[in-house]
């Protein structure tokens, strides 16, 4: 089909202290394979799955070095000439963390619809599952449950073409998987 592009890279990096001590020892690894292509209308979308690993990864109880790993999927699609719709979705497969899944949707609109073609205004929400790991030690002592449920909406003003300021407004409830907690 026309503007089919599939394309594949793998990263590897490390995050470990200043020193660089066994920076390949135990490195974060990811791989992407993404397609671009014109599904609606001619618009474009692109389309990723991905596998990650992270040898040098903190256990929720924030002193443990374990290694996490999971893999997500990403769809992008222009719905119109300024406006895109997300949705991503990601699941650990190794490690103790937290949240073991992750589910968000938004949308992007382009500052050409108020006369400011480089900027843009975005609308996200999220829903990330406490682990069944994390509620059954309940390190925290609150009882984690549920899912952590998130709000966002940003708004990126161009400056020039190095510049960009975007400020947020975020709103968060259930955080931590935490029912008693306040939003």
């Amino acid at each position: 089909p026309a503007h089919f592009q599939p394309r594949a890279f793998l990263h590897i990096t490390q995050h470990t202290t200043a020193s660089f001590d066994g920076s390949f020892d135990k490195p974060f690894v990811i791989g992407q394979w993404e397609i671009g292509h014109a599904l609606i209308a001619g618009l474009g979308g692109t389309y990723r799955l991905y596998a990650w690993t992270n040898g040098r990864a903190t256990a929720y109880d924030g002193v443990t070095e374990e290694r996490h790993s999971g893999w997500g999927v990403s769809l992008n699609q222009q719905i119109a000439q300024h406006t895109s719709l997300f949705a991503r979705y990601g699941q650990s497969t190794q490690g103790r963390v937290r949240f073991d899944q992750a589910f968000t949707v938004g949308a992007e609109f382009g500052g050409s619809y108020w006369g400011r073609e480089n900027d843009r205004l975005g609308l996200a929400a999220g829903w990330l599952k406490t682990s069944d790991d994390y509620r059954a030690a309940d390190p925290d002592g609150y009882g984690p449950s549920g899912a952590e449920q998130l709000a966002e909406v940003y708004y990126a003003w161009h400056l020039n073409d190095h510049l960009a300021i975007s400020p947020a407004l975020q709103w968060t409830a259930r955080p931590g998987g935490d029912g008693a907690a306040r939003n």
